[in-house]
């Protein structure tokens, strides 16, 4: 069973394709979220330790919002067909994915654990603990202008543990006054869960674009540190309800 998934997209929801990115994505994210679950055997997963860090968690950091970067590019792609992946930054893909509207015809039949991530999107790390990733990047979506495919572009905030990731990949060791200066601080647990908590909703996302009705019915989350996700409704989405409601 397939189905066309927009008239511009080369794309078929379908099982093969759901078990094409279930084996290649959603097994790598589990082989990086298994990673950081095995640093759970020395320093307990609570905020009273977010602070604590280590070259553990900025190989892991690193890793994570690498695969970041690919997924969100990918999305990006699909929820809008005019978006260049060719020096797009997290700002221009992130911009696609949120000006992308829940109705979206990819995402649309979707139970809410498949579907795009917000500003909204809440994801339970071990039942106890609220983990928002994307809740520091506001992006505007203004569709009656800006630049070809209907956006603009206009950063308000910024994502504390994105911007901790550039520091750690391009400015973690650096020369001055000849001496050696290292700032390791950022490669810290805070960043690290909510990185992958931030990947995490990514690839459920990117499961739900390409999986059926069946193949996300009958999909076991099988993450081990994070419950399937809540989503609080967010303006856009308090707008788009206003409007239905006429």
């Amino acid at each position: 069973m397939s189905s066309t998934i927009g008239e511009t997209l080369d794309i078929e929801k379908s099982h093969e394709s759901f078990e094409h990115i279930y084996n290649t994505c959603w097994r790598y994210y589990r082989g990086l979220e298994h990673s950081l679950v095995e640093t759970r055997r020395y320093v307990t997963f609570d905020k009273s330790n977010f602070s604590t860090f280590s070259l553990e968690y900025l190989r892991i950091i690193l890793a994570t919002c690498g695969e970041v970067d690919t997924v969100g590019k990918c999305l990006a792609q699909i929820a809008d067909p005019d978006f260049k992946v060719k020096n797009a930054n997290i700002l221009k893909w992130r911009t696609a994915i949120r000006c992308a509207k829940p109705s979206h015809p990819v995402w649309a039949d979707c139970p809410d654990d498949f579907s795009l991530p917000t500003e909204g999107t809440v994801v339970m790390l071990d039942e106890f603990i609220e983990l928002n990733p994307w809740n520091d990047f506001v992006d505007k979506c203004n569709l009656d202008g800006g630049d070809a495919s209907g956006r603009e572009y206009s950063e308000l905030k910024k994502l504390r543990w994105w911007d901790d990731y550039t520091i750690l990949k391009h400015h973690r060791i650096s020369f001055a006054g000849g001496s050696v200066i290292s700032d390791f601080d950022s490669a810290n647990l805070r960043n690290a869960l909510n990185s992958m908590a931030a990947l995490y909703t990514l690839e459920k996302a990117l499961l739900g674009a390409v999986g059926t009705v069946d193949d996300l019915a009958a999909d076991i989350d099988d993450s081990e540190l994070f419950a399937p996700r809540l989503r609080m409704m967010t303006s856009s989405d308090i707008e788009e309800l206003v409007e239905s409601l006429k």
